[in-house]
Parts: structure tokens; C-alpha cells; sequence
């Protein structure tokens, strides 16, 4: 995509002058409630193939629960950034009308509603998807030329999903954006009105023992996340296990690749018998940590963490470990809802 984004600059810069390709709009779109699948597809090769599928599937469920769908369907890509393999994907396809109660939910078809934005940048393509990195070009070069920048996923529109590889498709390419200079401003805002709570208790944990599944690597395609979820249905199989917390124990090794780590999402327990299958155990010393809240949503974190990295650890006068930092959830956490709240523990010297 990138090589695709420098070719279509340097045929910009032979035809300047010419009337633009792409002319992206930004304007307001409203919030709509829709019948949706999100799926991690394998190889991007197969979102095309399994694009469809999923709309299929969908307009049969709202078929034979008598629910009227629009034509148009949108593809949304929930990845932060472009990957070749494990593509986050939701089909969504909008409802004529809300009915006044829905039917029950079966298997993994949802309802809900598509927040809209008051600024969404926005252009039009048609001719076939092999021709839709240009699409994707002009869309980025204009949020970037225009002091913009995305905050959220971006969104195909097929307004006709059965045409959508022909030369008659006609897409929509979405991106929800703010200002670049409103958006640091808020940051830097949230974190002066709320210093105080920038700010750490010291707490120093006893030892305890972890179980629980363990990843290693970077998580480049949010491979945590999954664990989590793949994790968390089978707490029931650890025995002797404390439930009131669930840990996330993080810690850097020595024998990998650049950036790479460990990760143990687990539950504290009294002693260690039979380990399930796929779970590792993992002791954690007595150790001293500056304690950090994080609330609200996931989306908030990288400027907490940010800020306790760049700004906090260097003007402490502390001095990082080199042992396991913690992720602490308790009663308190709500799924990163408004109110929720779990602790960052950093190991400190």
C-alpha cells in the first residue's frame, strides 16, 4: 500500500494541473443501528470472499426474522494500522426501520448502533477494488495535507455490495477525524486537570504465585486482547485460585528479538497442582511499585502510559527494575466503561 501511495503521488505530481481523481469531503454522519458479524479473517487475500459471505449470512438472520435491511452494507475494519494477516473485520448492514423489540440474538449476530461522528472524511470510488488503493491515497493524503488526523476505524460503504468488485461498484471509503492541534490539546488538558490523578501511590505487594495463559512477542494484531478472551471462560479449571483480582504480569526478555515480552494474563493462587492445559505458572517476588489508575476507555490508555514513561519515571528520581510490571483488575474495572477503573503497577527502585 505504501509503494501503491508513492506511485500514485508521482503520477500526481506528472498531471498537476489536472482535475483531481478523488475529491474528499468532510461532513456529518448520523448514528444508525445495524445487524453486524465482526470476524478476524487470516490472510487479507480473503476479505473480499468472506465480505460476502457475512453480508449473506446476515441478510438471511434479518430475513427470517422479518427485519428490513437497506441495500448498502459497510465493511469496518477495526486494525489500527495494515496488516496482511488476522484483518479485525465487521459487515454491518444498516435497518430500515427499528423495530419496536428485537428477537432474541443467537450465536455471533449483534445489534447495535454505529456511532456516527461530526466530522467524517469521506470519497467516492467505483471501478473495482483493484484500483481502491488510489482511493485509499487520496483519502490519507487529504486528512494529513489538512491537519487532520483519524480517530477511529475506517469504513467502506457499498452501496452496491453485489457489484462491489465490477467496474459498476460504487464505494464509499469513511474515516471519522479531529483536529491534529485540538487533539493534543485535550490530551495535555486531561492530563493537567487531572495531575493529581496522574500522580502514584506506592504500594509494596507480598509474593504471590500466578496461573494463567501466556503470550510472548509484540502484540502487533492485538494477540493479548484474544487471550484474554479465550482465557477468561475457562477460570473454573484453576483450582485453589483467588478471583477477587486478575493479573496481567508483563515483564521484557533477555533472549528475544527487539521489543518483544512476555505477557501472562492469570489469577493469584495458594499453591500449584495440576496445571490445565495451555496455562503457565509464574511467581512474583515481593517487590515495591508506584501504583497508576487508569479510567474510562481503552482509548485513554497510551497517553496515561505515555505519560508515566516519558514525563513521570524521568522526573521521580526512580529507576525501573527490570522485573515484572503488573495490570491489576478488581470489582472496580467495567470493561472500559466510564467508570471503570484497573491499576497500572510499575516496578521501581
Amino acid at each position: 500500500m505504501r509503494l501503491r501511495r508513492v506511485e500514485e503521488r508521482l503520477k500526481q505530481i506528472d498531471q498537476e494541473g489536472a482535475p483531481a481523481e478523488y475529491e474528499p469531503l468532510i461532513n456529518t454522519v448520523a448514528d444508525m443501528h445495524v445487524v453486524a458479524i465482526r470476524e478476524v479473517i487470516s490472510r487479507v487475500d480473503d476479505v473480499a470472499d468472506r465480505s460476502r459471505a457475512l453480508r449473506e449470512e446476515i441478510s438471511t438472520w434479518a430475513a427470517q426474522h422479518r427485519l428490513k435491511t437497506m441495500e448498502h452494507c459497510l465493511s469496518i475494519n477495526h486494525g489500527t494500522e495494515f496488516s496482511e494477516n488476522n484483518v479485525d473485520l465487521e459487515v454491518a448492514v444498516p435497518l430500515v426501520e427499528v423495530p419496536k423489540q428485537f428477537p432474541e440474538l443467537v450465536g455471533r449476530i449483534t445489534l447495535r448502533i454505529l456511532e456516527g461522528t461530526q466530522e467524517m472524511v469521506s470519497v467516492l470510488h467505483s471501478g473495482g477494488r483493484g484500483l481502491l488503493p488510489r482511493a485509499y491515497a487520496a483519502l490519507i493524503d487529504w486528512i494529513q495535507s489538512n491537519g487532520y488526523v483519524a480517530c477511529g476505524p475506517y469504513r467502506e460503504l457499498n452501496y452496491r455490495p453485489e457489484e462491489a468488485e465490477g467496474e459498476n461498484g460504487l464505494i464509499e471509503l469513511q474515516v471519522p477525524v479531529e483536529s491534529a492541534i485540538e487533539r493534543l490539546q485535550k490530551r495535555t488538558n486531561q492530563i493537567d486537570k487531572k495531575d493529581n490523578e496522574m500522580e502514584p501511590r506506592y504500594e509494596t505487594r507480598p509474593a504471590f504465585m500466578v496461573v494463567g495463559m501466556m503470550y510472548r512477542g509484540k502484540n502487533e494484531n492485538m494477540e493479548i486482547n484474544a487471550m484474554w478472551n479465550e482465557f477468561i471462560p475457562r477460570f473454573k479449571e484453576i483450582t485453589e485460585g483467588d478471583f477477587k483480582e486478575t493479573f496481567g504480569v508483563c515483564r521484557m526478555l533477555e533472549d528475544a528479538m527487539d521489543g518483544e515480552f512476555e505477557y501472562v494474563a492469570g489469577v493469584k493462587v495458594n499453591k500449584v497442582d495440576d496445571l490445565p492445559e495451555g496455562m503457565v505458572a509464574r511467581f512474583v517476588p515481593e517487590q515495591k511499585y508506584a501504583v497508576f489508575t487508569h479510567r474510562g476507555a481503552l482509548e485513554g490508555l497510551r497517553a496515561r502510559l505515555d505519560y508515566i514513561y516519558q514525563n513521570w519515571l524521568p522526573q521521580s528520581g526512580h529507576e525501573l527494575t527490570g522485573g515484572p510490571d503488573l495490570e491489576v483488575y478488581d470489582e472496580n474495572f467495567k470493561n472500559f466503561a466510564e467508570d471503570s477503573e484497573f491499576y497500572i503497577y510499575v516496578l521501581i527502585k
